[in-house]
C-alpha cells in the first residue's frame, strides 16, 4: 500500500507521528485507507510556553483553539509578547495568567471643543498674541419663552449664527479667525458660509480639527 501525507496546515516546527492524534479513519476500498489526524504539539519548552500564551489569548477573546497553529506560524515568543503588550496593560513578563487578567488599553480620550478652546487660549496667552472668543452658545433652564427672548436679545446686539470661535490679532493690523472642532467634529452650514465669506473678503480664517491643528495654524501666522 502506498502512503501519501496531505497537510492542511504545514507546521514549521519539527514533530513526529507520536505528536499526532487520529480522529477519523476511512476505508475507501481494499487498496486505500484515509487517516485524518491533527498535531498535538508535543514540543520543546519554549514552544509549549508560547502555546500556553496563545491559548490564553484565544480563550480570553472567545476564539477557538483550532487557531493555535495559525498564531504559532505567525509569531515567535518575542513577537507574540509585543502583540499582547500593544493590546493590554501588562507589566513585566507576559504570562498566560497575566493575559487572562489583563485589561485592554484604553484609547486616548478625545478632547471636547471646550477643552481644546481652553488649551488654545492658554497657548495664545503664552505667546502674548491678542485674542478674544465670541460667546455664541448658552445654557438655558428649559423655559422656552425665556430662551426665545434671550436669543432675540443677543441677536439685537449683533450675535450671529456660525461666527468663528476665536478672533486672533497677530500684529501689524493683521487678524485671523479660528473655528475649533474636535477631530471628529463637523462644521455647521452657517460656519461654512462664514468661512467662504472670510476668504472672499480677504480675511485669513480656518476651521481646525483638534488641538494640534489649532496650534499649527497659530504658529503659521
Amino acid at each position: 500500500m502506498q502512503k501519501e501525507t496531505v497537510y492542511k496546515y504545514q507546521s514549521t516546527i519539527p514533530y513526529s507521528l507520536h505528536d499526532m492524534r487520529v480522529y477519523k479513519i476511512e476505508m475507501t476500498d481494499e487498496k486505500q485507507q484515509n487517516i485524518w489526524a491533527y498535531q498535538t504539539m508535543a514540543l520543546d519548552g519554549r514552544c509549549i510556553n508560547l502555546t500556553k500564551k496563545i491559548n490564553a489569548y484565544l480563550k480570553k477573546n472567545n476564539i477557538g483553539f483550532d487557531k493555535t497553529m495559525e498564531y504559532l506560524k505567525q509569531y515567535n515568543t518575542e513577537e507574540f509578547d509585543e502583540f499582547i503588550r500593544e493590546q493590554y496593560d501588562i507589566k513585566g513578563e507576559v504570562t498566560p495568567v497575566k493575559i487572562m487578567s489583563a485589561k485592554k488599553k484604553t484609547e486616548e480620550k478625545e478632547l471636547s471643543e471646550h477643552e481644546i478652546q481652553v488649551a488654545v487660549c492658554k497657548y495664545l496667552k503664552s505667546k502674548k498674541i491678542g485674542h478674544w472668543a465670541v460667546p455664541n452658545g448658552f445654557v438655558h433652564n428649559g423655559d422656552k419663552i425665556a430662551t426665545a427672548r434671550y436669543i432675540n436679545y443677543m441677536k439685537s446686539e449683533g450675535v450671529k449664527n456660525g461666527v468663528f470661535d476665536i478672533t486672533i490679532c497677530y500684529g501689524n493690523g493683521k487678524v485671523a479667525f479660528l473655528e475649533i472642532k474636535t477631530k471628529k467634529g463637523k462644521p455647521s452650514e452657517h460656519q461654512l458660509l462664514w468661512l467662504e465669506w472670510f476668504k472672499n473678503n480677504g480675511y485669513l480664517a480656518k476651521i481646525c480639527y483638534g488641538d494640534d491643528a489649532c496650534i499649527d495654524f497659530i504658529d503659521s501666522l
